[in-house]
């Protein structure tokens, strides 16, 4: 799972591509957004399951809310690297998008959770 393969940032374990070295704003901020980023994708594995939605709704509904703030810190830590890739203007308007579509759907799926419809 990527989820927790992107932990390595926060840990410093293994080597960390020239690319993402080369961000000027790498310093801080990667470990913010793997630390985030990494938490959302793998609670999403929980939020999207029926049967913990089902079994244990208190586990599904405090899930629920770590994965918007993981979502939240991800999208907009994203934005912030994004204006920091030197790798071209493509790239980095495609980090900058995906984060602010991230920080969209994440907006509307807890607008759909507050409102219980599916």
């Amino acid at each position: 799972c990527i989820g927790l393969v992107s932990f390595r940032y926060i840990a410093k374990v293994g080597p960390v591509p020239p690319n993402v070295l080369a961000n000027r704003f790498v310093d801080h901020w990667i470990v913010v957004h793997a630390a985030a980023a990494s938490t959302a994708l793998i609670l999403g594995i929980v939020q999207l399951s029926g049967i913990v939605r089902r079994r244990w709704p208190g586990l599904h509904r405090a899930s629920g809310w770590l994965y918007v703030a993981g979502c939240s810190v991800g999208g907009a830590s994203a934005l912030i690297l994004s204006a920091g890739l030197s790798t071209g203007p493509v790239a980095a308007s495609g980090f900058g998008v995906l984060g602010v579509l991230w920080l969209h759907a994440t907006l509307q799926g807890l607008r759909f959770a507050r409102a219980r419809d599916s």
